[in-house]
């Protein structure tokens, strides 16, 4: 089939691109058929979707929580981030993490 084809070599292409292929190589089709096949012949792509490393930080890192947990490290308050080596920084994160 012409739709496998044109998907096997065009992998990142969705039905609607397909489509539009398919009609400039003289096909008369519908873009409801050519979803339908899509779905039947399995190839519908997966979407990829942004991963969250820390949900919800933003709602736990309150002042109070962030001023404890530069105390708990003994980290100064008007640090700068060139001065905090990585660790340091992980530490932290972690502090506010796991409150």
């Amino acid at each position: 089939m012409r739709l496998v084809d044109l998907a096997r070599t065009r992998v990142r292409f969705g039905y609607r691109r397909l489509y539009e292929l398919l009609r400039r190589e003289g096909w008369k089709i519908n873009h409801k058929r050519v979803h339908r096949l899509y779905v039947m012949a399995g190839l519908q792509l997966n979407i990829r979707r942004k991963v969250m490393l820390w949900k919800n930080l933003s709602r736990r890192a309150t002042p109070d929580a962030i001023a404890a947990a530069y105390d708990s490290l003994g980290i100064a308050r008007n640090a700068r981030a060139e001065e905090l080596s990585p660790d340091l920084l992980f530490a932290l994160f972690s502090a506010l993490r796991s409150e």
